[in-house]
């Protein structure tokens, strides 16, 4: 991948102005972002790690086609048909490189429900809306506590977290986070998609007992991921 990844940066550093800076994430959501750093002057085009490793050519002429749209130029329709071709692969989830993506199970549980149900009503979102579903989602991530699954309308929550000494407070703030990806969704800032943006942050932080589960996620989680994992991983 380190040739594949030497190649794109060659390819689109050298023949645009700004210069473009490529670097990979893992991540089984988006497929690439781009963005333009006024301070440094560089278009900096992010790209999942898995993506890159499996069609780098695609994801050239992925890359390609985000700066076109950046500086508002019709593409070529060859870069089109790629980019058709390329979403199918993704829809399709490509084999993801992250052992603790692959080694993902989920599992429904009506009490986990009855809380999200619970926290959808404290932020004034029922009965006006149909919630996404909830499980426990059994993963050896360290660091990703849940996260909102937009294709399947759906909340996974790690499930290091299914433990009655787990503080109801760190639950609840854990799921109106997730739940506030499902309601407000991302908001465009030029060419990037924030999903963490201003309103996102203000409902997330008048939640009750959001400092607390801060503190929590901070001080008390990578113990006791790191207790789930070797007992579980």
């Amino acid at each position: 991948m380190a040739q594949a990844l030497q190649e794109l940066d060659r390819e689109l550093g050298t023949r645009h102005a700004p210069p473009v800076q490529v670097r990979t994430r893992r991540n089984r959501n988006t497929m690439a972002s781009l963005r333009l750093d006024v301070d440094a002057q560089v278009w900096r085009f992010t790209v999942a790690e898995d993506l890159l490793r499996a069609h780098p050519h695609l994801v050239l002429d992925l890359g390609r086609l985000l700066l076109h749209r950046a500086r508002r130029e019709r593409p070529p329709a060859t870069l089109l048909a790629n980019l058709a071709q390329l979403r199918k692969l993704w829809a399709a989830r490509l084999p993801v490189a992250d052992a603790a993506l692959r080694r993902m199970e989920v599992e429904e549980d009506d009490a986990l429900a009855c809380r999200l149900r619970a926290v959808a009503t404290r932020l004034g979102h029922l009965p006006t809306m149909e919630l996404p579903s909830i499980v426990w989602a059994k993963s050896t991530s360290r660091r990703v506590l849940g996260r909102y699954d937009s294709r399947a309308r759906r909340i996974e929550i790690h499930a290091a977290l299914r433990h009655p000494s787990v503080p109801i407070y760190l639950l609840d703030n854990l799921i109106a986070h997730e739940l506030l990806h499902a309601l407000l969704g991302p908001q465009r800032h030029g060419t990037r998609l924030v999903h963490h943006h201003g309103e996102f942050r203000r409902q997330e932080k008048a939640y009750p007992d959001y400092a607390l589960a801060e503190a929590w996620t901070r001080v008390s989680w990578p113990r006791w991921v790191g207790r789930y994992l070797k007992k579980h991983g």
